[in-house]
């Protein structure tokens, strides 16, 4: 429905962002409430073995790939 049909709407609209305080603090109460559920664990314990073996890959390639190396050139 376009805006000048709808001027309830509109006004409405205007209200909500012309007081900072209706909505201050609106997106740390989201946050807050998304970093508490289930989801947001699982994502966070994905992220962590992600990074995991990503430390773990950079540590042991390349002595393996030594060792791969080393093993290749005797066949």
């Amino acid at each position: 429905m376009p805006l000048l049909a709808n001027l309830d709407d509109l006004r409405k609209a205007f209200e909500l962002t012309s007081d900072s305080q209706k909505y201050a603090g609106s997106m740390l109460r989201e946050y807050e409430a998304r970093s508490k559920t289930t989801a947001n664990a699982a994502q966070l314990f994905r992220n962590r073995i992600t990074h995991l073996g990503i430390a773990l890959g950079t540590i042991l390639l390349p002595p393996l790939n030594t060792v791969f190396d080393v093993v290749g050139d005797g066949q």
